[in-house]
């Protein structure tokens, strides 16, 4: 894993609420998680689908506790000191920890179908790596797609290995739409500030499975 953390970086987050790592994995480790990955999703992941605000929230997820208990090499990730320390010199604050809300700490997120995308919305917490396990050729859409700090936006095109670290609860953020039927795959990992509280009830509106 390749964390920087320099005083570049640092003032590149404090200024904007994002830093984009496009390195964290090397390849063989972004393949190798990939298939994990794909090898717990195909078993385990919940479809949701519902109307959310005029558009359609329409994806599979897999959840934290799954994830801990089927591909332990994604949970270590989270679970590591190495990540949670990198964090804490990034966001200027050592109280950063990780979630006890086991099923939204650590979560697979797959869309695959042209058209599905991800609302504009904010985090419940204030910090998430979000980490891509697939590379989409710029064709299909998908790209992350952040308001930053100072008023930017920017729009990160998915590619396999890449960390993306934001404060999501000020920072909005979306997925395009994909344009093409293909696999866009990626890992948000929650760490809250311990003064934040998770709102009751939130995890069973993200996780309730498709009714229909």
């Amino acid at each position: 894993m390749h964390l920087p953390a320099g005083d570049d970086e640092c003032q590149r987050f404090q200024q904007r609420g994002v830093l984009v790592v496009p390195d964290f994995l090397s390849p063989t480790e972004a393949d190798a998680l990939a298939a994990d990955a794909s090898r717990v999703a195909a078993r385990r992941a919940i479809q949701i689908r519902r109307a959310v605000e005029g558009s359609t929230l329409d994806y599979r997820v897999v959840t934290g506790d799954v994830i801990k208990a089927e591909a332990p090499a994604l949970y270590e990730i989270y679970e590591s000191t190495q990540v949670l320390e990198w964090v804490r010199r990034i966001s200027a604050l050592p109280d950063v920890g990780l979630s006890p809300h086991i099923r939204s700490a650590v979560n697979i997120n797959i869309l695959d179908r042209a058209g599905q995308q991800y609302r504009w919305h904010n985090d419940a917490v204030p910090f998430t790596i979000l980490i891509f396990l697939t590379t989409l050729p710029p064709s299909a859409g998908g790209a992350f797609t952040i308001r930053t700090r100072d008023g930017g936006v920017m729009a990160i095109p998915p590619v396999a290995g890449q960390l993306v670290l934001m404060d999501g609860r000020q920072c909005a953020h979306a997925v395009a739409p994909l344009r093409e039927d293909v696999l866009r795959m990626t890992v948000p990992m929650v760490f809250p500030a311990y003064q934040v509280a998770r709102p009751p009830g939130l995890d069973d509106y993200l996780y309730a499975p498709d009714q229909s």
